[in-house]
C-alpha cells in the first residue's frame, strides 16, 4: 500500500474510530531535540518512534494488510479507466474557462498517464515479471 496514498487512512480511521488529533504533545519532541546523548541519527530515530506511536503504524500496517491488500490496484485501476477520463474532464470543463480546457486536459492528463506509468513500472506484479533469479 502506498504511503502517499491518503485513502485507505481515512478508511483506517473511520472504520477504527480513530479520532483526529489536532493538538500534540510537543514535549517528547523537544526532549530528544534536547538530549546531548543522541546524535542526529538517535534523534531521527526518536522522532520516528514518536511519529510511529501518534499514527498508530503498527495497528494501521496490519489492518492494511488483513483488510485492503488489493486498494492500491483497484486505485490504480480506477484512475487509468475511461470512466476517471470522464470525471476528470467534466470537472476541467466546470472548473476552467472554455479556453483553458485543452491546456489542462493535457496537464492533468499528462501528469495521470505519468503517475500510472509509474505505478505499472514499480508495481510488484511488473517486479516479479523481472526477476530471472540471477
Amino acid at each position: 500500500m502506498g504511503d502517499e496514498d491518503p485513502a485507505p487512512w481515512s478508511v483506517f480511521c473511520a472504520v477504527t474510530g480513530r479520532r483526529a488529533q489536532t493538538q500534540v504533545d510537543t514535549a517528547p519532541w523537544f526532549t530528544i531535540a534536547d538530549d546531548p546523548g543522541l546524535d542526529e541519527q538517535g534523534r531521527l530515530a526518536g522522532y520516528q518512534s514518536l511519529a510511529d506511536a501518534h499514527f498508530d503504524k503498527d495497528r494501521y500496517a496490519e489492518f492494511c494488510e488483513a483488510t485492503l491488500p488489493h486498494v492500491d490496484d483497484m486505485v490504480l485501476s480506477w484512475i487509468d479507466s475511461e470512466e476517471f477520463r470522464r470525471v476528470l474532464t467534466s470537472t476541467i470543463h466546470q472548473t476552467y474557462p472554455t479556453h483553458e480546457w485543452e491546456k489542462f486536459e493535457g496537464h492533468f492528463g499528462g501528469l495521470i498517464d505519468m503517475w500510472v506509468s509509474d505505478q505499472r513500472v514499480h508495481s510488484p506484479e511488473s517486479q516479479a515479471g523481472t526477476d530471472d533469479g540471477a
